[in-house]
């Protein structure tokens, strides 16, 4: 294929360098003819032209790119005012098809972006030949090529995976049910090669395995929350078992890793915890055959693993949300009422059944007294913000504030506790407060951090 273009791309190059340049009497110039060209035919295939030619600088590539894709959002719809070209799209398409080998981070996570963006709009009607190809470059053997196909994939199905028409979530299933056990069994892959990559030298080799496993799980992420319409299927409750299974491995290393790989490691095992919420706040019902597996997973590591130096505080949240979300929701009530109407799913009495076998006698006051001795009493940093600006630490937010702090979101979990079993916490609470009072010393700090734990549980 090929255009007429009204725009030379060494004109384009100039106008980019001038754009990029610090100096306001050169950029607003610039500033203003790329604006003016924004309509011309053939001016978006010269700035990928320009983007594509990896002898010029980085920053006026990165330029290229950023005025492709906001061309890409005025000017792509048929509809749009001074829209583009067929034949313009056209190339535009099959170039960024060949372009996986971007060697530069930033310029990669870009084209990714903007090929998410083509691909919404596009993808599969006009652009059958995208996934096939993304996919060609995951079975890749050259590292780069598997991870930079990795990351326009992910980019891609989370555009897809937001479309909600009807025709769009039935297309959305279909590649579901073509993909996910081939990027399922890759991850696997990828997480054996982490485990061996984790006991080398090679820091390098490392963080690409740690990165590539991280966009792997976000793929499977996106295809298990939007792309099954029933999660009692095999490859559904696999990848639910790796989650499962690989949080410790991940939470290890993230102790024993630094830098860039610990942050990868860190983020990889929020993204589990992340899966089971998402997955319960998006199909309740559907998340029944987790529901058991994943109250234990979270009183795990909130009560037996409490203590452990594995454990960071945004993951700790996260569990607490997770527990949070099942205790308040409502698909997992059956009518309270004699009058009310019996629920026709049956699987909300099943939900039922599972919340409150798991949240037996003995599992909510070894919860409370968690909650109260070991996540309410004040921390060190938390008593010096409170003598240096005592204002500040007494605000609360508002909204879903509570979910992105440990102290407000272990506050809303205790009312939750007490909100659905108030009978059967009423006695232990009034225990536990009674164990706190009395005269203590003044310099026993933990003891005064515990009284005032207890007067916490009595203003609730």
């Amino acid at each position: 294929l090929c255009i007429v273009m009204s725009v030379s791309v060494e004109g384009v190059f100039d106008v980019l360098s001038r754009a990029a340049s610090q100096s306001l009497e050169l950029l607003k110039p610039a500033e203003q003819q790329l604006k003016e060209w924004e309509t011309y035919p053939g001016f978006y295939s010269s700035l990928f032209a320009v983007y594509s030619n990896a002898t010029l600088p980085l920053n006026v590539r990165f330029l290229a790119v950023l005025y492709i894709k906001n061309g890409v959002d005025r000017y792509w719809r048929k509809t749009a005012k001074n829209a583009l070209q067929e034949s313009e799209k056209a190339v535009l398409r099959t170039r960024l098809t060949d372009s996986i080998n971007e060697p530069h981070n930033q310029l990669a996570t870009q084209l990714a972006v903007l090929i998410a963006r083509i691909a919404r709009l596009d993808c599969p009607h006009h652009w059958p030949q995208l996934l096939p190809n993304l996919l060609d470059g995951v079975r890749s053997d050259q590292s780069l090529s598997q991870q930079r196909a990795l990351l326009m994939l992910k980019h891609v199905v989370a555009s897809l995976a937001s479309k909600r028409l009807v025709d769009s979530r039935k297309i959305f299933r279909e590649l579901t049910s073509s993909i996910f056990e081939f990027i399922l069994k890759l991850w696997m892959l990828q997480l054996e090669q982490v485990h061996v990559a984790a006991h080398g030298e090679d820091s390098g080799a490392l963080m690409l395995s740690l990165d590539k496993s991280k966009l792997a799980a976000k793929v499977l992420r996106l295809l298990f929350l939007y792309g099954f319409q029933s999660y009692d299927c095999e490859e559904a409750k696999a990848f639910f078992r790796l989650v499962v299974d690989k949080t410790p491995v991940f939470l290890h290393l993230r102790v024993q890793l630094a830098n860039r790989s610990r942050e990868l490691a860190e983020k990889t095992a929020l993204l589990f915890i992340k899966v089971m919420i998402e997955c319960q706040e998006i199909s309740p019902l559907d998340f029944l055959p987790f529901l058991k597996e994943s109250l234990e997973y979270v009183t795990h590591y909130v009560i037996e693993q409490r203590s452990s130096s594995l454990l960071f505080e945004r993951f700790v949240v996260h569990c607490f949300v997770l527990m949070k979300n099942v205790l308040k929701c409502d698909k997992y009530r059956p009518p309270r009422e004699k009058d009310e109407v019996a629920p026709s799913d049956s699987r909300i009495l099943d939900a039922y059944k599972v919340k409150m076998s798991f949240f037996s006698y003995e599992t909510l006051v070894t919860l409370c007294q968690t909650v109260v001795s070991h996540y309410f009493p004040l921390t060190r940093e938390e008593l010096d913000e409170w003598q240096s600006d005592p204002e500040s630490f007494a605000y609360q937010e508002a909204g879903d504030a509570w979910k992105y702090s440990l102290r407000p979101c272990v506050e809303v979990v205790f009312m939750s506790l007490v909100s659905e079993f108030r009978l059967a916490l009423c006695s232990s609470i009034v225990e536990m407060v009674n164990q706190v009072q009395g005269k203590l010393n003044p310099a026993d700090t933990q003891s005064v951090l515990l009284k005032d734990a207890g007067r916490v549980v009595v203003y609730m």
